[in-house]
């Protein structure tokens, strides 16, 4: 992350009229040190942490924290259960191809504790992350190939969320005490929305190949 104007392009999509906020931004705190793919970090009594950064997925640096003797990953926003991602970069083929260098990386991977959303399974969380934007990616494909408008394309392309959340997503909610209908609900209607603007996000990409 070395061009600032370019982050800020890229967050004024999501501030929803309120894009001028980032006008105050004019420098960041840069970091003491830097990696390339993967550091690891010892704190002390053998508890080992690897930093990894897998390519691009819901921003340009996200940065996977990953405790080998728990099996256990920090993923912010890079990955969440029940396929719910926000795409950012270029569409979802490079959020793909990052995922499964995650894969590759931490075969040993157990449980996995996301920015937003329940702790719970690594792999399938993942596995089901990687099915959505493929989809996502060959139906709006379609759709761009076949002159279908943006309304056109919205309406084409499977809404996973349609009819509720994933089998993965409850079981993983279902440990954690708040109301179950409510955070239910409120994290479709989330699922939903980040559907929309994933397939505009796509959409676009595909635009810019067909141009």
């Amino acid at each position: 992350m070395k061009d600032l104007q370019r982050e800020k392009d890229i967050r004024s999509e999501s501030m929803y009229g309120d894009d001028t906020l980032l006008d105050t931004v004019t420098t960041w705190r840069t970091p003491d040190l830097v990696f390339d793919s993967s550091c690891e970090i010892d704190l002390g009594g053998r508890q080992i942490v690897r930093l990894h950064a897998f390519g691009p997925g819901n921003g340009p640096g996200d940065t996977v924290v990953y405790a080998p003797s728990a099996r256990t990953a920090w993923t912010g926003n890079f990955v969440s259960h029940g396929g719910v991602a926000m795409l950012h970069q270029g569409g979802p083929a490079p959020y793909v191809e990052s995922l499964r260098r995650m894969q590759a990386t931490l075969p040993d991977l157990e449980t996995i504790v996301p920015g937003h959303g329940p702790v719970g399974d690594g792999p399938a969380a993942v596995a089901e992350l990687i099915a959505y934007p493929e989809r996502l990616d060959a139906e709006v494909r379609a759709a761009v190939h076949a002159g279908r408008s943006l309304e056109e394309t919205y309406a084409a392309c499977t809404d996973p969320f349609a009819t509720g959340l994933s089998e993965s997503l409850l079981m993983a909610l279902a440990g954690y005490d708040p109301p179950q209908d409510l955070v239910r609900a409120g994290l479709r209607d989330l699922a939903g929305h980040l559907h929309r603007r994933n397939v505009l996000v796509t959409y676009r990409a595909w635009e810019d190949v067909a141009e």
